[in-house]
């Protein structure tokens, strides 16, 4: 049982319990995009360090589009909701209307799944073939993709941004 006054956000994040900082201390639902869904085991160390905010104090905005049963979904929104930010919510569950959502919202950090990345990527992918196919140098279109995405596609005050992802299962 984890004692939350027991956290010393002075500097302290062993021992919450009483047990072993190394102790499991819940589980959490995976999705299983490397594979196949699972558990994900939390430490007493971990929650403990999760909620101490010495190293991050600045609020934000984000946008949360992972469910608040899965493990990122849930650390993401009270990771912003501890250091007094806003999370917004996707518009709807499936990434459908993600980017657009992240337009309206202007986050200052993401925290999304690598298949995110997959498709800004190929968003970059495409917009560098339709620059290239209408003359311009491969470099070049490379930085005019970058410079409009930076303002455009993830919103125009993006500071930082991490990806979440489990070791690969077999099936």
């Amino acid at each position: 049982r984890l004692d939350v006054d027991a956290i010393d956000f002075a500097g302290n994040v062993d021992n919450l319990d009483g047990g072993d900082p190394q102790d499991a201390l819940y589980c959490i639902y995976t999705s299983g995009s490397t594979g196949k869904p699972k558990g994900a085991m939390s430490t007493d160390r971990m929650l403990a360090q999760f909620w101490d905010a010495r190293n991050d104090k600045a609020p934000g905005v984000g946008v949360n589009f992972g469910p608040l049963n899965h493990g990122m979904g849930r650390v993401y929104t009270c990771m912003h909701l501890r250091k007094g930010g806003v999370v917004n919510s996707t518009l709807k569950s499936g990434m459908s209307t993600l980017f657009e959502d992240i337009r309206i919202a202007r986050p200052t950090h993401l925290s999304i799944f690598p298949r995110v990345f997959e498709l800004i990527y190929q968003y970059f992918q495409n917009e560098v073939t339709s620059l290239r196919a209408k003359g311009a140098e491969k470099e070049a279109a490379e930085r005019q993709v970058v410079e409009s995405m930076r303002y455009t596609f993830l919103g125009d005050r993006l500071l930082t941004g991490v990806y979440g992802s489990a070791p690969t299962s077999p099936k």
